[in-house]
């Protein structure tokens, strides 16, 4: 068991200075997974540009040019460092190059002298900067041919052209380095096709993933060792084929190793159905749980940065681990933005289910969003406060005995609303408030905070019910919700 970390190749370029733009300095950044408990490491290789010298992909660093003022210049435009470090993440990923010669390969085989994998991420329609056309982030493809671009500014797999050109990056990817694993991040960013076209292309889906799988079988036998081959795909199956991708149909014909069920970036989704994964795919198909650094209770609140959030990142891995999984994957966890001994400590609290059990944790209701046309992000709240009882289901896993649970509510809430009028209770047992304070942020700190004890030994694990009920009718919506468990006292 351990971690699998998806890294954006701007974890890099951005959070480190051009003097270590270098061997050295990429492999000291590589340690730092590995001193997490990580056992797999997915290293991101392309946008709609490639972060290499390909052949197929433009570099990301290509017709940027440096005008007489000193400034960078791409198709006429300047090229600025927001909303994005853009210009800093071309001209660090350009040194990089030049300076190693072959940076991914690097990556990957100071991974394995940590003792673990390496592997290539490649994104399937990344659609970043959409709203500014002339930045470097985008392809000549997508330059040359406004009439391909989706609604949501990514390509639409339709158009021979677009999968001819991915097919031949992924040929490029599997043919170029030796690596342990390949992942198909469809996450990256859906959707492929127009509005109400899925079902009938979702052929052209299915024909890249198995070309894909042709290539890692020729992969094998050239270098000798497995590739795994992974898809990220939505947090919910039914979702998938809403986006024309039959994940089960692809597991089931042995054209992939790895399922990653993960939401969009917007949240990370607490209460993902891996059951139902699990009844779905082949014993031989991995099910990993996808954990995103962003999490948030619904799409009215700003969402909260979990890298000082650990709490609720062990809580997250206590819960999946309790529904059997072996492995918990991780997307966009920058180490640069927290310190060293703070990541280290993540990382390793969330590599195996004895460690993440055993932590301080959060377990908090969350939005789900997978960012499918014609469904909307959707969660369990906000809940109205009324008479009428209310309740959240939230995945809590094990290890519960003799430990100190407490539930946390949020509520925007009238200043005459008393937490003494509210009946607040856990899988029906009555939940005492306590004059304790409210620990941890919030998104909005103008939210009234109530928090609750839970009595001893009440609760199995699994899952928990957090319930509230307003003793008189009141101007109060809960916003937010928790069970927070007690670290284990060594």
């Amino acid at each position: 068991m351990g971690l699998i970390i998806n890294e954006d190749y701007e974890t890099f370029t951005s959070f480190h200075p051009q003097e270590e733009m270098n061997e050295q300095g990429l492999c000291a950044h590589v340690d730092k997974y590995f001193r997490g408990g990580a056992s797999l490491v997915f290293f991101n290789v392309n946008a709609q540009r490639a972060y290499f010298d390909s052949q197929v992909y433009e570099p990301v660093w290509q017709g940027i040019e440096k005008g007489p003022d000193g400034k960078y210049y791409h198709r006429g435009e300047e090229v600025r460092n927001r909303p994005l470090p853009t210009l800093v993440n071309a001209l660090q990923s350009k040194i990089l190059q030049e300076r190693t010669g072959n940076p991914y390969q690097i990556r990957i085989d100071q991974c394995r002298r940590n003792g673990g994998r390496g592997g290539l991420s490649v994104r399937m329609n990344d659609c970043h900067l959409g709203s500014c056309p002339n930045s470097p982030m985008h392809s000549d493809l997508w330059f040359d041919h406004p009439e391909w671009r989706l609604r949501e500014n990514g390509l639409d797999f339709s158009v021979p052209e677009v999968r001819a050109k991915l097919c031949a990056f992924l040929e490029e990817i599997f043919t170029r380095f030796d690596m342990d694993g390949v992942e198909l991040d469809w996450m990256r960013s859906p959707p492929f096709f127009r509005e109400g076209e899925e079902e009938k292309n979702s052929h052209y889906p299915d024909e890249i993933v198995r070309y894909a799988s042709d290539l890692k079988l020729r992969a094998e036998k050239r270098l000798g060792h497995p590739v795994v081959l992974a898809v990220r795909v939505p947090s919910r199956p039914e979702e998938a084929l809403c986006l024309g991708l039959d994940v089960t149909k692809w597991a089931r014909r042995s054209w992939i190793d790895m399922v990653i069920a993960s939401a969009y970036i917007c949240s990370a989704d607490s209460a993902m159905p891996l059951a139902v994964w699990r009844q779905l795919l082949p014993e031989s198909v991995e099910i990993v749980p996808g954990i995103d650094i962003l999490s948030a209770s619904h799409s009215g609140v700003k969402d909260i940065a979990m890298h000082e959030q650990s709490e609720i990142a062990w809580g997250y891995a206590a819960a999946f681990y309790h529904a059997g999984v072996k492995n918990i994957y991780l997307f966009n966890y920058f180490p640069g933005i927290t310190t060293p001994d703070r990541f280290r400590e993540k990382l390793l609290k969330m590599s195996s289910p004895d460690l993440a059990e055993r932590a301080a944790r959060r377990h908090i209701a969350t939005m789900r969003c997978n960012f499918i046309p014609g469904i909307a992000f959707y969660s369990d709240l906000p809940l109205k406060a009324s008479k009428r009882r209310q309740s959240v289901r939230i995945k809590i896993g094990s290890g519960l005995k003799d430990r100190r649970i407490t539930l946390m509510f949020a509520f925007e809430a009238a200043p005459d609303v008393r937490p003494e009028e509210f009946e607040f209770a856990v899988n029906e047992i009555p939940c005492p408030v306590s004059p304790e304070s409210f620990p941890y942020d919030v998104p909005d700190p103008s939210w009234r905070k109530v928090v609750c004890s839970v009595p001893p030994n009440v609760l199995s694990g699994g899952s928990a019910v957090l319930g509230f009920r307003a003793g008189e009718a009141c101007n109060a919506v809960l916003h937010w919700c928790e069970l927070d468990v007690a670290a284990v006292k060594d």
